[in-house]
């Protein structure tokens, strides 16, 4: 399903997005080109072209039809219900009748001389407009089946995530327990702060999960907590350090994005060693991109098994979901540990937006 996604083209999905976009280029753009040329192929056939006329009619032609698209959007302002759901003849019966009305105000949209052509032109006139009237319904309801087509596709995409989320969540929960219970033999004040940093970390995770966008800000917060639970975890043996552009701090992020990516690091590479073990995290902006950068100094690894895993499967599409096509991606492996990249549009979080993103 994800590749099915992706495979749908930049401008599909930006016109399934904004069908009235997609409705006020076609009535303001494409309809009064393709009658003008219409009505340039007429003059010339009946011998009475000249660039005068030709304006005229480029004139009327775009008030025709922008008028049109004015009264049109009012009728459905005024009454949602007519269009909400596809009836083509009801439909067809409001656009004709609009064009109709709006055509005899205008009319005559091209002053030709009495000739035994007008009434064959002035039938062509209506045949075409009745066709393209069709065309455009035809058109404008396989665009709205594939929008809900489209709809679904991201419902059903956001509830796997929140599923590999709730698969990934008691996994660590369940270590952190086991710390718990290690250290109230061993440090008992330290066992009851890993309760505090615990219970502040699953209330931001909650309140963070009921969200599809967060600023970078909370969602690096969100991971600093993570990190500092670990740090009581692993000791003097696991240090970090956050590098955030101020510039990047506003910036709109996919919710609990990152936190995959970073339990992937302290599982594959300071979980497993003795050695000291640290992890860099780095944000900017590079050409209009958010770049995310999270190193650890983990030892070398297979990164087409690494990149397999159910963290990093979110990741990958929770991206996919909202960047299609706009997103990067990339795991490496060096001598001196894991670098993981992340890349996507850089935009403004705006706070009033994610209230309206809360999952029902």
């Amino acid at each position: 399903m994800l590749n099915t996604m992706t495979g749908f083209s930049q401008f599909n999905q930006f016109f399934w997005r904004k069908p009235k976009l997609l409705q006020a280029t076609i009535f303001l753009a494409l309809w009064p080109l393709a009658n003008l040329l219409f009505a340039t192929a007429t003059m010339v056939d009946v011998g009475f072209f000249s660039f005068k006329l030709f304006f005229t009619a480029a004139g009327k032609i775009w008030v025709l039809f922008a008028s049109s698209f004015a009264i049109i959007s009012i009728i459905e302002y005024v009454f949602p219900s007519s269009f909400k759901v596809f009836k083509f003849w009801r439909l067809l019966a409001i656009y004709l009748a609009v064009f109709l009305s709006m055509s005899s105000l205008l009319h005559p949209i091209v002053t030709i001389p009495p000739s035994a052509m007008v009434k064959h032109v002035a039938a062509n006139g209506l045949v075409m407009v009745l066709l393209q009237t069709t065309v455009y319904l035809g058109v404008m309801h396989l665009i709205q089946q594939q929008r809900r087509s489209f709809e679904i596709a991201l419902t059903l995409q956001e509830s796997e995530l929140n599923m590999l989320r709730a698969q990934s969540n008691p996994h660590f929960l369940f270590n952190t327990l086991n710390l718990i219970v290690s250290e109230i033999s061993n440090d008992a004040d330290n066992a009851k702060e890993i309760v505090y940093d615990l219970a502040d970390l699953l209330r931001s995770n909650i309140k963070m999960a009921q969200q599809k966008f967060t600023s970078l800000t909370d969602e690096v917060h969100l991971v600093e907590l993570y990190l500092k639970l670990q740090q009581k975890r692993f000791k003097d043996r696991f240090s970090f350090i956050i590098d955030m552009d101020p510039e990047t701090r506003d910036l709109k992020i996919p919710a609990l994005l990152l936190q995959p990516i970073v339990e992937n690091a302290i599982k594959h590479g300071v979980a497993p060693y003795a050695k000291k073990a640290h992890i860099c995290i780095r944000t900017e902006i590079k050409d209009e991109m958010l770049r995310i950068d999270i190193n650890d100094s983990g030892p070398p690894f297979n990164e087409s098994t690494i990149g397999e895993a159910d963290g990093l499967r979110i990741v990958r599409k929770t991206l996919s979901l909202h960047y299609p096509n706009q997103h990067l991606i990339e795991l490496k492996s060096t001598p001196s540990g894991g670098n993981f990249r992340l890349q996507f549009p850089a935009q403004k979080y705006s706070q009033s937006k994610s209230q309206n993103n809360q999952l029902k």
